[in-house]
C-alpha cells in the first residue's frame, strides 16, 4: 500500500530540516516537468523556511515575456510580473544567480531542463538527494566561491 502524501511530505520536511539551518530561505524548484508535486512548498514550510510567494504554485505563476520587446520595455514588464507575485525566466535566473543560497530541486527528467540544471550546477553544490513520491529531490547549497 502506498504511503499517504501527508506522511511523505512530513518526511521530506524532516529531511530538509536535517540539511539546512532555519530560517534560511529556500528556493523550491518543482513541477516544471510532467510530474506535479504540489506539496513541496508545504514541506519547505514545515521545515521552517521562507520561500518566494511564487513557490506556492511555481508552474502556475510562470509568465513568458516577449523577448522581442525592447530591453527597457521588457524590464518594465518583468517588474510588473513580479509585482503580481508571478515570475518569468529572468526572475528565476536572478534567484539562482544571487538571491538564494539553498535550492530544493525536483529532478524531473520528463522534459529537458538541462539548461536550468546546468545553471544551478555552475553556482551550487549538491548537499543531499532523496526520493519524494517517486521523484529525485536534490538539495543544493551555493558554492563558497559564489
Amino acid at each position: 500500500m502506498p504511503t499517504p502524501e501527508r506522511d511523505d511530505t512530513i518526511a521530506l520536511a524532516r529531511w530538509i530540516a536535517s540539511y539546512t539551518s532555519a530560517p534560511e530561505a529556500i528556493l523550491p524548484i518543482y513541477g516544471l516537468g510532467r510530474v506535479a508535486l504540489p506539496a513541496v512548498p508545504y514541506a519547505v514550510f514545515l521545515a521552517d523556511h521562507a520561500m518566494p510567494a511564487q513557490s506556492l504554485d511555481l508552474p502556475g505563476t510562470h509568465r513568458a515575456i516577449n523577448q522581442r520587446l525592447p530591453a527597457p520595455r521588457r524590464e518594465q514588464v518583468q517588474a510588473a510580473v513580479e509585482d503580481e507575485s508571478l515570475w518569468a525566466d529572468e526572475t528565476i535566473r536572478r534567484w539562482i544567480d544571487r538571491d538564494y543560497d539553498v535550492i530544493l530541486y525536483q529532478d524531473d527528467r520528463s522534459v529537458d531542463l538541462s539548461a536550468l540544471r546546468d545553471s544551478i550546477a555552475a553556482r551550487f553544490d549538491v548537499a543531499a538527494t532523496t526520493t519524494y513520491r517517486g521523484q529525485t529531490m536534490v538539495l543544493y547549497k551555493r558554492k563558497a566561491s559564489q
